[in-house]
């Protein structure tokens, strides 16, 4: 299940940046826009805790889930 606070507790400490291209926006309320990402999905065990979260944009966000893209480690 997932748990706000431990989202929470990544982007304040990492930023709202995305960690692949570093972009971010500003939403109409003036906070910053970012989705969170688990490494190892929790519909497959993955745990919700910081070592298993990336602060991404939605587009490499949506990647990561649809696309034929690795990112880091010399691949693309």
């Amino acid at each position: 299940m997932r748990d706000q606070a431990v989202k929470e507790q990544v982007v304040s400490r990492r930023g709202p940046n995305c960690q692949i291209c570093n972009g971010t926006f500003r939403k109409k309320d003036g906070l910053y826009y970012y989705e969170a990402h688990h490494v190892i999905p929790l519909c497959r065990g993955g745990p919700d805790r910081d070592e298993n979260l990336l602060v991404l944009c939605p587009n490499h966000h949506r990647q990561l889930h649809h696309a034929d893209v690795k990112f880091g480690c010399g691949t693309s």
